[in-house]
């Protein structure tokens, strides 16, 4: 004693009947809703990954940036003390 439901959804003719014309006593709930599903939670997973990675790329390339920033600032500073360090050390051995 099922109730026949039968969803209209706009699209092609195929025979007697419109492809799109879906008859939930022919099919699964579930499968309906799967297949409807499928392809926005597929392009949703894919954006959520690309944000994902985009995410990470960004704070590494930050990171590096900032470790090379620090060195160029305290490379002056490790020269001088080393020319500073030779010299002192050079009048001493003589």
């Amino acid at each position: 004693m099922s109730a026949e439901v039968v969803l209209n959804i706009p699209g092609r003719l195929t025979g007697n009947r419109r492809a799109d014309e879906v008859n939930l006593d022919e099919c699964e709930r579930g499968d309906l809703i799967t297949e409807t599903l499928q392809g926005p939670a597929l392009i949703a997973t894919a954006a959520f990954v690309g944000v994902i990675a985009g995410g990470w790329l960004t704070a590494h390339n930050q990171k590096r940036e900032r470790q090379q920033r620090r060195i160029n600032e305290q490379w002056p500073a490790f020269t001088a003390l080393c020319w500073h360090y030779e010299l002192s050390c050079s009048h001493t051995a003589s």
